[in-house]
């Protein structure tokens, strides 16, 4: 069985990461990087970039990314997501072989509880010999994250998704533009 499995939070409710010298340096420089204060977001807002009403998730698939999470990802989806009235983000990491648990694991214990890292319990590669299906898997894994934390808000209702629903490449080349999804 392929299934992802999620991390979990101690007894506070923080998530755990591996406690050595340079996972703390980088839960810092995450910290630094993912949090916009309520002033830098009503700056924005108030710079013309109106903040909607909507809640959105951003998904995407990990693998081999952590520099670019730090560079260019956590930055673009938190400015992303300051012009939403509720975001949330959720990520499906397998077969890393750099730093990039280590940095999501950081990112989910700064991230407000806005940040959701999804682990495979075992490689995805020894198991599926196309790139293709192992997106698929990763893909579906998300949505149907997205929507259990749904379901689980709306216990009272009938489970719907949420109105803005935005897939990241996360080992994109080229650096990100919010600006097309702050305007969509």
């Amino acid at each position: 069985d392929v299934a992802p499995s999620p991390v979990h939070a101690g007894r506070s409710g923080r998530m755990r990461s591996p406690k050595s010298r340079s996972g703390r340096k980088r839960s810092h420089a995450v910290a630094a990087m993912s949090r916009l204060s309520e002033a830098e977001e009503q700056g924005s807002v108030e710079a013309g970039n109106t903040r909607t009403s909507a809640q959105v998730y951003f998904v995407g698939c990990a693998r081999d990314v952590g520099a670019k999470l730090m560079s260019t990802m956590i930055p673009a989806i938190e400015h992303m997501g300051a012009h939403f009235a509720d975001h949330k983000v959720v990520v499906f990491e397998n077969d890393s072989s750099d730093d990039t648990r280590e940095r999501l694991l950081a990112w989910v214990a700064t991230g407000r509880g806005r940040v959701r890292a999804l682990f495979a319990k075992q490689s995805l590669s020894a198991g599926m010999r196309s790139r293709t299906a192992r997106l698929a898997l990763c893909r579906n894994t998300l949505l149907g994250e997205v929507q259990r934390a749904s379901m689980l808000q709306r216990q009272h209702e009938l489970p719907k998704l949420p109105e803005l629903l935005v897939a990241l490449d996360l080992d994109c080349k080229r650096s990100v533009s919010p600006e097309p999804v702050v305007r969509a």
